[in-house]
């Protein structure tokens, strides 16, 4: 998901909640002693007559087999690394491809239109896509995770600028755009280790830092909590200690919309919703029973997993609960669709919805295999692999019954 492809030490944010309480079948509201409100959920406020689905079949396909393409045909329609794709208005689709290190333009018709962008450190140009999306009123933007730079396209794909990050000393920041504001400014996660880094199981430090339209630092918004990794002593006597994953690591999530910063940390089930000041102002939770970490779990967990995560993962410690859930998406209306944690061996897909209020509105069932790029109000845009792993850009109709009373 969108939120959630991060390395594993450049995963954002968040303040841990407390546990759960709330009997079933009620929607709790209180406040903290700093004024944020508290939502505590329970049961789902849909029933089966207003309850949202999302259709199977797509109502669009782009890729090599589908959209004009073909095996072997214009490699326009043959995807490699699609980081992000967003639906314009019109109709128009466009795709950042990290495998062509460029924006791919499709119309209505599912026709190729333009690409722009290609490999390169200059102006519009990209050695590593790692984030797409639109940007202030009617462009988009693409950051360069190597080089640090940001490029802003009109949404007809004309070059506007390249910006880079810069620390305030000036010089190039260690930063991983996030999100960014109405007013178009850049919401970015930057590491913050401290030394030495203790062995074990430990969750470096995060910092959210708040960049303006020029690329220069605007605003510290605070430091979290970052996922979980375990550090091992170095091998034969060396001094610095080797990384190696944590199975069934807790980390952390976020997300942006308007002005509201999202930051969640799957400990528990709750997600927090800041003010670009750092403020919390919604603490959305939810009625969760932790599940148990079985040692066959663990077995197919590593099964798998590729060899370095496999070979890594044998020395860490197990947890002994899954965390409470996967990541999260936050659509165009600022709906909160919540991952359910996939489980080694069983159907997941499922995502647990609120409203901007934080009220759980209950439980959607997502394409089987689709990775969700974009939300919109009746549509879901995502990424779908085959069994060669050849990638296609899908769009799936979203049906709303009625809006959910509670």
């Amino acid at each position: 998901d969108k939120y959630s492809g991060l390395p594993v030490l450049s995963l954002a944010l968040v303040l841990v909640g407390c546990g759960t309480s709330t009997p079933p079948g009620t929607v709790s509201r209180s406040s903290d002693n700093a004024g944020a409100h508290i939502i505590q959920n329970s049961d789902p406020i849909w029933d089966d007559r207003s309850a949202w689905t999302v259709h199977t079949a797509p109502r669009l396909e782009i890729g090599a087999t589908g959209g004009g393409g073909g095996v072997g045909g214009d490699e326009h329609y043959q995807f490699h690394q699609v980081v992000d794709a967003v639906l314009l208005d019109g109709g128009t689709i466009a795709v950042a491809d990290n495998g062509s290190k460029q924006l791919r333009f499709f119309g209505p018709d599912q026709k190729y239109v333009r690409s722009v962008g290609g490999a390169g450190s200059g102006p519009g140009e990209f050695t590593r896509i790692s984030w797409f999306d639109r940007y202030h009123h009617d462009s988009l933007i693409v950051f360069d995770e190597r080089t640090q730079q940001f490029s802003v396209f009109g949404s007809d794909g004309e070059f506007a600028r390249t910006n880079a990050l810069r620390s305030e000393a000036g010089n190039l920041s260690v930063a991983y755009l996030q999100g960014t504001t109405r007013r178009g400014y850049l919401i970015t996660v930057e590491m913050a280790p401290e030394f030495p880094i203790p062995l074990g199981i430990v969750r470096l430090n995060q910092r959210i830092v708040l960049y303006n339209p020029d690329g220069e630092r605007e605003a510290y918004i605070g430091e979290f909590r970052g996922p979980e990794i375990f550090m091992m002593g170095g091998a034969r006597g060396a001094a610095a200690p080797t990384l190696g994953p944590v199975p069934f690591a807790r980390m952390t999530f976020y997300g942006a919309h308007g002005q509201r910063f999202y930051a969640g940390s799957n400990d528990t089930f709750e997600i927090r919703v800041y003010d670009l000041s750092g403020n919390v102002q919604q603490i959305v939770r939810k009625q969760h029973s932790p599940r148990h970490v079985s040692r066959h779990h663990v077995e197919l967990y590593r099964e798998s997993s590729g060899a370095q995560l496999r070979a890594g993962s044998l020395h860490s410690p197990l947890p002994e609960t899954f965390p409470a859930y996967g990541g999260f998406d936050v659509d165009e209306l600022g709906n909160l669709w919540v991952v359910e944690y996939p489980i080694p061996g069983e159907q997941g897909g499922t995502r647990f919805v609120f409203d901007p209020d934080g009220r759980y509105w209950g439980t959607v069932a997502i394409p089987d295999g689709l990775r969700i790029l974009e939300i919109g109000d009746d549509y879901m845009l995502g990424i779908h692999q085959d069994e060669f792993d050849v990638e296609y850009i899908r769009v799936h109709r979203i049906d709303k019954p009625r809006p959910p009373h509670g």
